[in-house]
């Protein structure tokens, strides 16, 4: 807040200049707010000019402290990787120079020299937590979190109708499998039939089964059909 006062018999007309820029008109002489700062020394100067041209001027030089923010670029809030090494990348904003270091799942405090980025390696399957830290010059801290996930595996699929062999008079049969994934709750599904894609992008619950029917009705002959399954991660798998 920027909050003064004019002592003056007169009417007054008031404004101030920050850091040596323009002159920004104080309407009414009211108090107000600058914003928003950033780091570091700041000086303004208030003035107040009256009905007989007399201008008085007060001068206050302050300090702005600011936390460092820190962003987490990679991993990526709620992603999902298939690799076992993931890049640690961020950015830190402030005053510096900083110290940085992170703490991943709860672990030991493991320093970032110079504040670059890195790789994360040897991660485990799983539900992952990272927290960056930096100290500025200041000796603020400022953090971010990312929570992320580390998936290995393929979805398993079991093809369930029509079964192998069948035959039908139908030409727009129902066609339904179950795709599974261990930490996927949800998994993208494409249906191909006789070696080209039928329909794509369908979303199936993991442990669920899934039915559709083809895009268009089947002609009158054998037809092969089969499931990709791809989950959050990107792991893919391709029925049997």
């Amino acid at each position: 807040p920027l909050n003064y006062t004019v002592n003056d018999t007169s009417p007054v007309t008031c404004w101030y200049t920050f850091d040596g820029g323009a002159s920004v008109s104080l309407p009414f002489c009211a108090n107000t707010t600058l914003g928003p700062l950033s780091n570091g020394s700041h000086n303004i100067t208030v003035y107040a000019n009256d009905s007989a041209n007399n201008t008085g001027s007060s001068t206050s030089t302050f300090t702005i402290v600011l936390y460092p923010v820190v962003n987490i670029t990679s991993p990526a809030q709620n992603g999902s990787y298939n690799n076992s090494t993931v890049p640690l990348n961020y950015t830190v904003n402030g005053t510096g120079p900083f110290t940085c270091w992170y703490v991943l799942d709860a672990g030991n405090a493991t320093s970032l020299g110079n504040c670059t980025n890195i790789s994360l390696v040897d991660l485990t399957e799983g539900q992952h937590n990272i927290t960056v830290y930096a100290n500025g010059s200041i000796s603020l801290v400022g953090n971010s979190t990312a929570t992320f996930t580390v998936d290995l595996t393929s979805p398993s699929l079991l093809l369930i109708s029509p079964p192998d062999g069948q035959s039908s008079t139908d030409a727009s049969p129902t066609f339904s499998w179950n795709a599974t994934d261990n930490l996927s709750g949800t998994i993208n599904t494409t249906l191909y039939i006789d070696g080209s894609i039928n329909k794509a992008g369908l979303m199936a619950t993991s442990g669920v089964p899934f039915s559709t029917t083809p895009a268009s009705s089947l002609s009158v002959s054998s037809h092969i059909w089969y499931v990709v399954a791809t989950d959050a991660a990107g792991n893919s798998n391709t029925s049997a």
